[in-house]
């Protein structure tokens, strides 16, 4: 999907693999391709002014989804977000496209749709995002870690959702 252009399909199957995956050395590379997705065209040029570029995705179904996501982005930098981790902006982005891709599903089918938005849609609609987004974190470092330790109550709701084991 990346070589045809089209962000959106690049980056949901990496979300699924670092659910399935979210600490290996594997899941480390593509921890930062996801990452690097959600910075793709978006620059700061001094305090005030921040470039936007939206790819154009060869599915234009995706190309709200598409914007979404940059300004999303882009949206880390408003004086509300300061003081905020580069984790926290990176779950409240990931819970605001999960919903706007799911607000975009009702006018959409196919296995993009039905499969990847679905699940995240619901995901988010349960107020999982934010121990998703620490959970495929966790190859970065001790942030994410040391989040779902202290939030045991978020990411055991989040493991029963998921049907995860305790470990």
């Amino acid at each position: 999907m990346e070589r045809k252009g089209s962000r959106i399909k690049a980056m949901l199957p990496l979300y699924f693999f670092l659910l399935l995956e979210p600490n290996s050395g594997r899941s480390a590379v593509e921890y930062q391709t996801l990452r690097n997705y959600i910075d793709h065209g978006v620059t700061r040029e001094g305090e005030k002014n921040i470039n936007v570029v939206v790819p154009e995705d060869e599915d234009p179904d995706f190309g709200a989804a598409e914007m979404m996501v940059s300004l999303s982005k882009a949206s880390n930098s408003l004086e509300e977000n300061k003081g905020k981790t580069d984790l926290e902006l990176f779950a409240e982005n990931n819970d605001n496209i999960f919903k706007v891709m799911g607000e975009l599903k009702k006018d959409h089918t196919g296995f993009w749709w039905d499969f990847y938005v679905s699940f995240f849609y619901r995901m988010a609609n349960e107020n999982l995002t934010k121990p998703f987004s620490y959970y495929i974190s966790e190859s970065d470092g001790d942030e994410a870690a040391k989040w779902l330790n202290d939030h045991p109550e978020e990411f055991d709701r989040f493991k029963i959702w998921m049907n995860i084991p305790n470990n």
